[in-house]
């Protein structure tokens, strides 16, 4: 029966477990079965859109029907706001060179925080109204990777301080970063006290149990250990001595329930590619669990899977979390592809997450149930981009899924970007010369 009215429900979760309690509001719309058909004015009011930064600009793409709904090029310069002194190129991108971007991130889906590396900025760009840049935020030389804290509203960046990111690296803070105001920057207070370097830091990403965490961790190079941050004060805590178990730590994944912090641990030597795994509790900052099989850790958004993707690439470990938190294994899958990049998407079962990899070396994306273990390979996504392209990570080829109600996914391949049907599992329409279109961001539909 065709529906003849608009109406919409809100529904409340609680959840609460020895790790803490937690809540969640889900809004349901019903609509009209007899809605318009599509048309370029109404595009940004009722659908998705990716965001792809290149080296032209950006571009604002709507997958339901392949339209791209806004461009910006290199030379736009009506900001609202820059630097009061210091500044001296006006334009989005130097004119003479292509546009240099680092890492993006959405912020509350007002706006998105992007790093420019070579030019030692970060632009901010407002997406409810026109998504045109707004403002010019200057950093510390070479920011990269940027973390966006929504409790706390804050946007950490990652500074290399020099292109090939070999020396001593800082890390600035943007505060209120969803206000509509000039924004400046902060540095935390370092391991030592003062404001020295950091070479990286790691924050807890949102999460679908609203868990909010009130502290991070940093690493210096060649240190076994990690600094404990609290991220509402921006001072140094305490640190946790890794030296027990050889750790000089990598990278840092969190996992809500259970309150348990995975460390990936460097290989021991350099003829050695095997690396290793720690478990400490996020509480108490002890060593639970110490595994020799390491590599890239993802969590699922509802902390129900942990994926390992080992140092070749192409092996991936799942491992389930029960309610206590407990880390079960569950299956390894072999694949016959090198994975690069790794991204979450609504289970078909409608309950939970399925995993989607982009490949380093072949012309498709694999889809992963990961309660049954079927693999898919997603033919017709292009060839991946040269390896040595991408400088700024070593995931040369991104993969951005949609929210937990989107339908779609965006990667990259050479000279192109690719939409895919991520409900379907096919190619939903591709865009040519796009060049160096790695960073990507997704804007909630409901963002108006």
């Amino acid at each position: 029966m065709p529906c003849t009215h608009v109406t919409r429900a809100h529904y409340k979760c609680k959840a609460r477990s020895s790790a803490g309690s937690s809540q969640d509001i889900a809004t349901v719309f019903i609509e009209k079965s007899d809605v318009p058909s599509y048309t370029a004015a109404s595009a940004q009011d009722t659908h998705e859109v990716f965001v792809i930064f290149h080296d032209d600009g950006f571009t604002v793409y709507e997958p339901n029907h392949c339209y791209i709904e806004h461009q910006v090029s290199g030379d736009f310069s009506n900001f609202v706001l820059q630097p009061p002194y210091g500044i001296s190129l006006h334009t989005l991108c130097d004119g003479e060179k292509p546009c240099s971007w680092g890492s993006a991130v959405n912020v509350r889906n007002r706006f998105i925080y992007v790093s420019q590396p070579l030019l030692n900025r970060v632009i901010v760009i407002e997406i409810q109204k026109r998504s045109n840049p707004v403002e010019v935020i200057t950093t510390d030389a070479v920011p990269v990777r940027l973390q966006y804290v929504r409790h706390l509203d804050q946007v950490w960046v990652v500074c290399w301080n020099d292109v090939n990111g070999a020396g001593s690296r800082s890390v600035i803070i943007i505060r209120e970063a969803s206000k509509g105001k000039r924004h400046g920057i902060v540095h935390p207070q370092s391991v030592t006290g003062g404001l020295d370097q950091m070479d990286d830091v790691f924050l807890p990403p949102s999460n679908d149990l609203q868990e909010t965490f009130d502290y991070g961790y940093a690493m210096q190079r060649g240190q076994e250990a990690i600094y404990k941050l609290n991220m509402h004060t921006m001072q140094y805590m305490k640190t946790i001595d890794l030296s027990s178990r050889l750790c000089v730590p990598q990278s840092v994944a969190f996992v809500p329930i259970g309150g348990q912090v995975m460390v990936q641990c460097a290989p021991r030597s350099s003829e050695s590619m095997k690396s290793s795994r720690l478990v400490l509790d996020y509480t108490t900052d002890e060593i639970v669990s110490h595994s020799e099989s390491g590599g890239d850790i993802y969590v699922s958004p509802d902390s129900r899977y942990v994926i390992l993707v080992d140092s070749e690439g192409n092996t991936l470990t799942v491992s389930s979390v029960a309610d206590n938190g407990k880390l079960e294994y569950v299956y390894d899958e072999y694949t016959n592809t090198h994975i690069s990049a790794v991204t979450f998407f609504p289970s078909d079962s409608g309950r939970g997450y399925d995993l989607y990899a982009s490949s380093k070396d072949k012309n498709d994306v694999l889809y992963m149930n990961l309660n049954s273990g079927k693999v898919e390979m997603i033919e017709g996504v292009g060839q991946p981009p040269e390896l040595s392209a991408w400088h700024w990570n070593k995931h040369g080829r991104s993969i951005v899924s949609s929210g937990i109600f989107g339908e779609y996914l965006m990667t990259v391949s050479h000279d192109a970007v690719v939409m895919i049907d991520g409900k379907r599992r096919h190619v939903q329409c591709e865009w040519q010369n796009i060049k160096q279109g790695n960073v990507i961001v997704w804007v909630d539909p409901n963002h108006l």
